[in-house]
């Protein structure tokens, strides 16, 4: 109500753009291409940085509305969150929390045909949007690590499947969601390679042969070197076509689970 009312707008376009993001993940027509990574440094006291490249299908307008947040509870002198999400929106796509976690959204789009009654059916059950959720983690008063995080963001009920890339401050974890749980989790010390990389296909499934986006973000990882990657650094590995593309609206990265540099940009597709 405050952001309906101090925005000069109706209520119910609040409550709408809130849910737009979930509510489209069951449009089939057009699949969102939004990448979110983890890459682990040669820093002993903070070996982690993530990013995140945020793809949807009205970027053009939600560039006017991007803005970085924190949040704070009690003490108005310490922020509790930092994030990246647009203007009116109460949720996170992308944000940190000291103490906690990082945490970055992607869309995933499933073959089970969802119809409208059912979406709302879930919500009057209790599902939320994931990006609330996330932003209620990170708000909260109590402290939580990155394991709990991790249990919390897998386990909540949520209007629409997603990919959930969870980062703490010495492991991340790309999860894949529907609804109702996590189905696999991917550790980033279960890997091989010094770097986790989420997009919007299932990582056990092969992306079509038009998507070769994992493939050009190996490449800029292994062309920076892991001995020189910082938060900036990703940012501009990470500003490269296909990875971004006609419709991103930002990218981001930080440094999960304490106050290091928070770096963003909007992305506008002809500068």
């Amino acid at each position: 109500k405050g952001i309906a009312k101090y925005g000069n707008v109706s209520l119910e376009r609040v409550v709408l753009l809130n849910f737009l993001y979930d509510i489209y993940a069951y449009d089939h027509k057009e699949r969102s291409k939004s990448v979110s990574v983890i890459v682990e440094i040669y820093d002993e006291n903070n070996p982690l940085i993530v990013g995140h490249v945020f793809d949807y299908i009205y970027s053009d307008i939600l560039r006017n509305l991007t803005i970085n947040v924190e949040g704070r509870n009690n003490n108005p002198y310490a922020p509790v969150f930092l994030g990246t999400s647009f203007a009116g929106m109460i949720g996170l796509y992308m944000g940190v929390s000291a103490g906690c976690c990082s945490v970055s959204i992607t869309e995933r789009i499933t073959n089970v045909n969802e119809t409208w009654r059912e979406i709302f059916t879930n919500l009057k059950a209790g599902y939320n949007t994931t990006s609330f959720i996330t932003r209620s983690l990170m708000q909260s008063d109590q402290l939580i690590t990155f394991q709990e995080a991790a249990v919390i963001l897998s386990n909540s009920r949520i209007v629409a499947p997603c990919y959930l890339m969870i980062g703490g401050q010495y492991d991340g974890v790309l999860v894949t969601r529907d609804c109702n749980g996590a189905f696999d989790k991917a550790f980033l010390s279960g890997q091989t390679e010094w770097y986790l990389i989420g997009t919007n296909y299932d990582p056990w499934e092969s992306p079509p042969s038009d998507d070769n986006r994992k493939q050009v973000v190996i490449h800029q990882l292994e062309s920076a070197g892991r001995g020189n990657i910082d938060t900036g650094n990703l940012v501009k590995a990470l500003l490269v076509s296909p990875i971004v593309n006609d419709r991103t609206a930002f990218v981001a990265a930080t440094t999960p689970d304490y106050w290091g540099p928070y770096s963003s940009v909007i992305y506008y597709p002809d500068n």
